[in-house]
C-alpha cells in the first residue's frame, strides 16, 4: 500500500532533513529526486489552453480545411486530453517514488552516520538523566535543575530531535512508495521481540534506551536480519515454556498412584 500523492513532499522531507542536519546524499541521487520532482511541480502547474476544440473545428471548415490536419484544431484536442488526463501527474509521482524505491537502502545509509551519532549520544545522556532519577526527558524543567543535568537535558533533547526528524522523513517516505513501514527497522534490540510489548515495536528512541536496547539506523537487509534473529528468540524461548509445561505433568503424580 503507498500513499502516492504525498511522494513529492516526502521527497521534500528527505532533502529538507538532509541539508537540516548535514546528511551527505549523493550529488547524482540528489539530482535524480531533484529532477522527478520538478516534473510533478511542472505537471500539476501546467495550464491547458484555453482553445476550444469546437471553435477550431469550425474555424477550419469555415476556412475549407480538414479539421484533422489544422494545426489548431490538434493544438486544442491535445490541450483539452492534457487538461482532462489527471494520471499523467500519477505517472510522475510514480517516477519519483521509483527513484526513492530504487536508491531507500542508499538514502538510509546516508542518514545512519548522523542517526547513529544522534543514538549514541542521546544513549549517554539517557545513562547520566536515569541515574539522576529522571525517568522522562519531558518532565525537566531547566530552570529548576542543577547546570548538569540542564546541559545533559539539552544534549538529549537535540539527539531526540535528530532521531525524531530522521525517523520521519524516512518513515513518511517509506510510506508514499510503498515500502515497508516498519518503525522498529530504526532500533536495534537487544531482547526479545515479545519483551517490548507484545510485539508491539518501540518506535521512540527514549523508549527504546529506557527498554534496554541500542538505537541505531538499519537498512532494509539489516532490518530483516535483525527481525529474523528476535523471532528466533521467541521461537526458542516458546519451546522452552513448552517444554517445561510438559515436564511438569511428568513429574506431577498420575491420579492412579494417589
Amino acid at each position: 500500500m503507498s500513499n502516492i500523492r504525498s511522494i513529492r513532499s516526502s521527497a521534500s522531507a528527505i532533502t529538507n532533513t538532509a541539508t537540516k542536519h548535514g546528511v551527505k546524499i549523493t550529488k547524482d541521487l540528489q539530482a535524480q529526486i531533484n529532477t522527478a520532482a520538478q516534473l510533478i511541480e511542472d505537471v500539476e502547474n501546467y495550464q491547458a489552453s484555453d482553445l476550444s476544440v469546437a471553435g477550431a473545428v469550425l474555424d477550419a471548415l469555415r476556412m475549407n480545411q480538414q479539421p484533422h490536419h489544422d494545426p489548431d484544431v490538434i493544438a486544442a484536442v491535445v490541450a483539452q486530453t492534457i487538461g482532462n488526463n489527471h494520471n499523467i501527474a500519477d505517472v510522475a509521482r510514480h517516477e519519483l517514488a521509483d527513484v526513492i524505491r530504487q536508491n531507500l537502502d542508499a538514502i538510509t545509509a546516508a542518514f545512519k552516520p548522523v542517526y547513529d551519532q544522534a543514538g549514541e549520544t542521546l544513549a549517554t545522556e539517557h545513562a547520566r538523566l536515569t541515574e539522576w532519577g529522571i525517568a522522562e526527558i519531558g518532565d525537566i524543567d531547566l530552570a529548576r535543575v542543577s547546570v548538569d543535568i540542564a546541559k545533559s537535558a539539552v544534549k538529549a533533547r537535540e539527539a531526540l530531535t535528530i532521531l525524531r526528524d530522521i525517523r520521519q522523513a524516512l518513515g513518511t517516505t517509506r510510506v508514499a512508495v510503498g515500502a515497508a513501514t516498519l518503525p522498529q527497522l530504526y532500533i536495534e534490540y537487544s531482547g526479545s521481540w515479545s519483551d517490548i510489548g507484545g510485539h508491539r515495536p518501540i518506535s521512540d528512541p527514549w523508549e527504546a534506551l529506557s527498554a534496554g536496547h541500542i538505537v541505531t539506523l538499519a537498512t532494509t537487509e539489516e532490518a530483516n536480519a535483525r527481525r529474523d534473529g528476535l523471532q528466533h528468540i521467541d521461537q526458542a524461548r516458546a519451546s522452552e515454556a513448552d517444554a517445561a509445561f510438559r515436564d511438569q505433568f511428568k513429574s506431577a503424580p498420575s491420579l492412579a498412584t494417589r
